[in-house]
Formats: C-alpha cells, structure tokens, sequence
C-alpha cells in the first residue's frame, strides 16, 4: 500500500515539475530592443548599436549603430533558433555583415563578421525613446 502511495505521489508531482521547468525556459523572450548607445557629453556625439527583435512571418530585427552619428537604421529578416539570433547587415561599412548572437533575460551578446569585437547589448529601451 505504501509503494502504491508512492508510485501515486510520483507520478502527480512528476508532469507538475515539468511544467514549473517548462515555464521557467520559456519566461526569457526572444523579442525586444537591447542597446548600448549614448552620447558623448564632450562632442555630443552618439555612440553604440541598437537592435530590436520583433516577430512578423519569422522573426525581423531594426538595426541600427552610430560612431559619432546614427547611421540609418536598417530592417532585416533574422533567424532564431532557441535563444541563438543571425542576420545579415548590408548597406553599411563593411557590407555585407552578418551578426550571430544570443539573448538572454538581461541582454543580447554577439559580434558582427569582420571585427573581433563583442557586442554586449543590454535589454532596455530604446535609446530613442
């Protein structure tokens, strides 16, 4: 009778701990805006990337970087698998640039092609907003 209990309990708490796991992987949205750009007190100028992820028939990204001022911001399709993002840039330097990255709850960490520098993106507002 207590193995009986047992096998009964475990089998009730069982899919109940699968779906506290399930929904603790899927609180981290893939969707957002992560951006480290600001201005430069001294010159004004603005400085950094912003990207926004947004779904429509997949996934696209608002890309947009500034070295001293925004270049125009640029709209692309992007691929998403799990919590890993890819797009390719074209229109600016070093066309065309593919980025390749991965989101996190707090932020967006990735580099573009050609360039050995990681790109550590917050997630917050638009810097224009």
């Amino acid at each position: 009778m207590k193995l009986l209990r047992f096998c009964f309990a475990a089998l009730t708490l069982f899919p109940v701990s699968l779906i506290a796991e399930g929904r603790k992987n899927n609180q981290i949205k893939s969707t957002g805006t992560f951006s480290n750009m600001s201005i430069v007190q001294e010159t004004g100028d603005v400085v950094g990337y912003e990207i926004t992820i947004v779904p429509g028939g997949g996934y696209w990204v608002l890309y947009q970087e500034a070295e001293g001022e925004p270049a125009p911001p640029k709209l692309v399709q992007a691929t998403v698998k799990g919590f890993a993002i890819e797009f390719t840039v074209t229109g600016l330097p070093g066309n065309p640039r593919i980025f390749k990255g991965h989101i996190s709850s707090t932020g967006l960490t990735g580099s573009l092609s050609g360039s050995n520098e990681t790109i550590k993106l917050p997630r917050k507002s638009s810097y224009w907003q």
